[in-house]
């Protein structure tokens, strides 16, 4: 398990019978024509489908196709790449809402991959620069006036800021009490 994960599972614990976090991973990457960072692997797997913290969720795989399975589009009207890219498109509906966002879309170099957002219209992304390992994580807070880049930073590593309440995101786009250890939590 990566170092990261493995210390944000002990700091904000998964549920115990995570629900979509099992499937072919090849199939996934294969379908995305990319790898992905061990780090979401370990996440989705040990968490799910989960909102983090009352702030936000991942876009796991597993959790757009059903349990326990990765079957291409044989289920599922629109493959996992589709749903993710069409979270850019909401980028472009606001007004100047590109105007902050110095990367293209995957799958160009340093493309921004969308992997979380949350109920306000966020969008979390990743900045798809080198070899998955080494992505870092966009940040989009609607309507696009901020956005936040960590391109040395992993989708792990963007969490455990979080959860450290050292972020640059507080107070502007998170409120840090949903981040305290008295409040943290994950819901299913």
């Amino acid at each position: 398990m990566h170092p990261n994960a493995r210390q944000l599972i002990e700091l904000l614990p998964p549920p115990e019978s995570p629900r979509y976090a099992v499937g072919d991973w090849s199939e996934v990457e294969r379908h995305l024509g990319t790898a992905l960072p061990q780090d979401f692997k370990d996440l989705t797997e040990a968490y799910g489908a989960v909102s983090f913290c009352q702030s936000f969720w991942l876009h796991t795989p597993f959790y757009f196709i059903g349990e326990s399975a990765y079957v291409p589009l044989l289920s599922s009207p629109t493959p996992y790449r589709s749903l993710l890219m069409s979270r850019l498109p909401e980028i472009d509906a606001v007004v100047d809402g590109r105007a902050n966002v110095p990367y293209p879309d995957f799958p160009q170099t340093n493309g921004l991959l969308p992997i979380g957002a949350n109920d306000n219209g966020d969008i979390l992304a990743w900045i798809t620069s080198g070899l998955p390992e080494h992505w870092g994580v966009f940040y989009w807070h609607f309507p696009g006036i901020k956005t936040f880049a960590f391109p040395e930073t992993s989708l792990s590593q963007f969490l455990l800021q979080l959860l450290s309440l050292d972020s640059p995101l507080f107070p502007d786009v998170f409120s840090p009490q949903f981040f305290d250890v008295d409040h943290r939590r994950v819901d299913v």
